[in-house]
Order: C-alpha cells, then structure tokens, then sequence
C-alpha cells in the first residue's frame, strides 16, 4: 500500500486517453486522435473503461500481459467537475472536465483547459469565458482568458476573474545507486519523461542524480528538455547513497535563487511562483557526510520561507529503517505541502503522474 497523506486514484481515474501502441480496436474511438476518459478500472486485472467522445463506452488493455492499447495525455487535467453536453471544439472531448472555457463571441464554442493552451481560436478579438462549473451561467463565479476580454450574456463585471497559470520550478533529485539499475531505473525515466511534459517553456527544472556523489544536470536554456532526458538515460547506476549531500545541494540552490537565479527575477516572483522538491530514493542514506537532521533542518527553513513551496518523498520499496527515515523529514518538516510516499517499483510512473504532474498542472493564479 502506499503511504499517502491525500487521498488521490492511483490508476488514472479521470485521466484523458487516445490510442497506444497495441491499439487493435478499428473505430471505437471515433478516429485516430480523439480522446476518452477512464471512468473505471478493473481491481485485479490491467484493463480500464473508457468513455469516448462520441459517447461509446468499453474496456481496454493497460498493461494487461504488456499491452497498452491508450496512451495518457499528460498535458490533461486529472480532476475537476463534468459539464454535461459540453463537447470540445478542439479535441472533441465529451464531455468537458476542470475549467470549460467558452468563447465570448461564437454562439456555441467551447475549449477544454488543454486545448485553450494549446490551439488558437482562429477569431481574432474573440476571447474565452473560463466556467468553473455547470452552474457558473446562473451565477456561480467565472474567469475570464484573455487581456480585455469581453462579457457574455448573464456574466457581470463583479463574477469576473482572470486566470494564470503559476511558473513552476521543479527540483529533481533521483537515485542512481547500484540498486536502481534496471527496471526500477527505467520506471524513473519514464515518470520524468511525464513531469517534463507536463512543463511550460516558461517553467524551471534542475535534477540531481547522486550514488557516492551528486551530479546536477541544470538545463534552463533548452525548453524541450532533449538534453536533460538524453543525460538521464546514459545514467549507470551503480555505488552507494549519498541522499542526505545530494538533498542539501539541491534544498540549498533553491534558497540561493532569491534575486540570484535569473529564472526567480525578485524576491517577490520567488514567493508567487510555484517550487517543487522531488525526491527519490530506494534505500538508506550510507555514505554523506550531512546528516538526517541536517536535511530537516533545511527543509523546515525552505518552506517557511516560500510559501508555494511542496516536497514529495517517494520511496521506493523502502524498508523499515528507510521508512522511518523519510517519514522522519516529513514529520520534522511538518508541512501538509510535504508528503512522503513509499510505493512499489511498478508504481513509480503512476506516482511520479499522481503526485508530481498533477500538482503541477494545479498551479493557477486567481485574481
């Protein structure tokens, strides 16, 4: 079982789906590239329900003997209300989930949150009204996207907001030891692979990797992060922990970026935007020259002194002496924004999709 503070689907319930690899199934779908939605999830076996966007519904393989028939849009939002009979214009979701955005101008156009990031309208001067929930056109509050967008019929100035979305820097530090290679490395990469995409051009990411030592690999400039991901994958794990050096190099780089780092400008942006400490580790700390106490000590002072400050610790297949020792920072931190959680190695992409790409996905300014 895994240790979660929050209570959060591990198997990607709400999660919007196209065709996968092993996709054998001819029209079902609608069409190649339209998108459904997992509603359900078999409890012993690797197959999920999906409701299409042209309103069929059936069960497919998810790992079932190694076949995928779906792959996930990680860009997607993984929460939110349903807007019945809501269709989007984009991708043809049905119905919408999260925000509806609606077009101001055209008498029925709609976007989901992905595609009003990702595809323009086409209309110039046409705007998007953000609908929280169904109810937002009978008074419930909206949001606006868009400079100067205008209002549609039944929406007053005073249920107006505007929507942005937080810049996120996300601090990676990842286990390289001897015992991680093979398999449990592979999982690691392809849950990095989802939190990268989950990333704007505008966001940050720094990683770590540590056995005896700790290397950083900083890779700010390069918005597609090709290199980052090439560099992860020549990795050779091999040697001994140095968890507790690696988290202090890291922990103290973030606190070095008020007015230092290009990417947080002032201190006022470093408090506004959002900062994410990823951990990963699968056994005990034997080989750093900081201590357990040095780690909590650092940790306690990055979160009080960034207030959209998370860490997620993961273990990975920890025993009882690792357990104690994660759930000793998370303690020390004592933080609901810090969580720990111990998972077996076939859960790390799940974890890495539930706790670290949907929060980050979550990060939006409302004002």
């Amino acid at each position: 079982d895994l240790d979660i503070v929050e209570s959060k689907p591990m198997h990607g319930l709400g999660d919007r789906v196209k065709r996968g690899p092993d996709w054998k199934w001819g029209e079902q779908d609608g069409g190649a590239g339209r998108f459904g939605v997992i509603t359900a999830r078999a409890t012993r076996t690797e197959w999920v329900q999906v409701r299409w966007g042209n309103g069929s519904s059936n069960r497919y393989r998810f790992g079932e003997e190694g076949c995928y028939d779906l792959t996930v849009d990680t860009r997607a939002p993984f929460w939110g209300t349903e807007h019945p009979g809501v269709m989007c214009d984009g991708c043809h979701l049905s119905p919408i989930r999260g925000t509806r955005y609606k077009c101001d101008t055209c008498p029925n156009f709609d976007y989901c949150q992905v595609c009003v990031d990702t595809k323009p309208h086409g209309r110039a001067g046409h705007k998007f009204i953000g609908i929280a929930c169904p109810s937002a056109g009978n008074g419930s509050t909206v949001a606006t996207r868009g400079a100067a967008a205008g209002l549609g019929a039944g929406v007053s100035l005073s249920q107006t907001l505007s929507v942005q979305r937080l810049k996120n820097h996300v601090t990676l530090v990842l286990d390289a030891s001897g015992s991680m290679a093979g398999e449990r490395w592979r999982r690691v990469l392809a849950g990095t692979r989802e939190v990268l995409s989950a990333l704007s051009s505008n966001d940050t990411v720094t990683c770590f990797v540590f056995n005896d030592s700790s290397t950083a690999i900083c890779n700010h400039e390069d918005p597609t992060r090709t290199t980052l991901v090439q560099q992860l994958g020549r990795v050779n794990c091999q040697g001994r922990t140095a968890l507790y050096d690696t988290i202090m190099e890291s922990t103290l780089l973030n606190l070095l970026r008020y007015g230092i780092d290009v990417q947080v400008s002032s201190m006022a942006d470093a408090h506004v935007d959002h900062h994410m400490l990823v951990v990963l580790t699968d056994g005990v700390d034997n080989c750093s020259t900081h201590t357990h106490g040095n780690v909590c000590s650092v940790l306690q002072r990055l979160h009080s002194s960034l207030p959209n400050m998370q860490t997620i610790l993961i273990g990975v297949a920890l025993d009882a002496e690792g357990t104690r020792a994660m759930s000793g920072i998370r303690n020390a931190v004592n933080d609901s924004d810090c969580k720990f959680i111990n998972a077996t190695p076939d859960q790390i992409a799940n974890v890495f999709r539930e706790q670290v790409v949907l929060r980050i996905r979550r990060q939006l300014r409302v004002g």
